[in-house]
């Protein structure tokens, strides 16, 4: 029943943010964020490394590693369903992308490593760690995995919005169309009526 209702918060906050951002009423504040984020030069470095790991060869070493670490723990179950979200994170971002269609950021807004193609909104770097990292957490239910995927996930979103190649308002689009998916996928895997588990 608590998952239902947080489904159905998530989903709300979720509709609202896209309509608000296709309205353009956001920009101002995108932009007053977004270049207040762009003052701390430290976050550099690792915004680049945060850029990369959302393309190939990068994305699939650390979804490799993530693979292997259940492999390595037995967990079959939550494999079969690493495999799922994968799926439903591609869908679910070209989806969204296509009927959004947000330009990026312009050199002009802020200050842009390098121009991307594709809709801005949400963001698929943190659309696909958020699902990965919040399975993982669930799957494990230890407070170290919790807190490294908390980290992972505040990470990506803060190297997005430094690169300039996210808006603040694609990042949490990112985080809040991550709940709309994971909160069911969770709920489903901890189901006793799955037909087998590894617990």
């Amino acid at each position: 029943m608590k998952l239902a209702v947080l489904w159905l918060i998530d989903l709300a906050a979720f509709i609202w943010l896209t309509v608000t951002v296709n309205s353009g009423a956001t920009l101002g504040w995108d932009l007053s964020i977004g270049r207040a984020v762009q003052k701390y030069t430290f976050l550099s470095a690792p915004s680049y490394a945060v850029m990369y790991s959302g393309w190939a060869p990068w994305l699939f070493l650390w979804l490799g590693a993530v693979l292997l670490a259940l492999i390595l723990t037995r967990k079959w179950r939550a494999i079969v369903f690493l495999l799922l979200l994968s799926i439903l994170d591609v869908v679910g971002f070209l989806f969204h992308i296509t009927i959004i269609n947000r330009p990026r950021p312009t050199p002009a807004q802020l200050h842009v490593f390098f121009p991307l193609p594709l809709s801005s909104y949400p963001s698929g770097h943190v659309l696909l760690t958020s699902l990965v990292f919040i399975f993982v957490a669930a799957v494990y239910r230890k407070r170290w995995v919790t807190l490294l995927a908390i980290i992972i996930m505040a990470a990506v979103g803060l190297g997005r919005i430094y690169s300039g190649q996210h808006f603040p308002t694609d990042i949490l689009g990112g985080y809040l169309l991550a709940g709309v998916v994971i909160i069911p996928v969770i709920a489903l895997y901890r189901s006793r009526k799955l037909f087998f588990h590894e617990d």
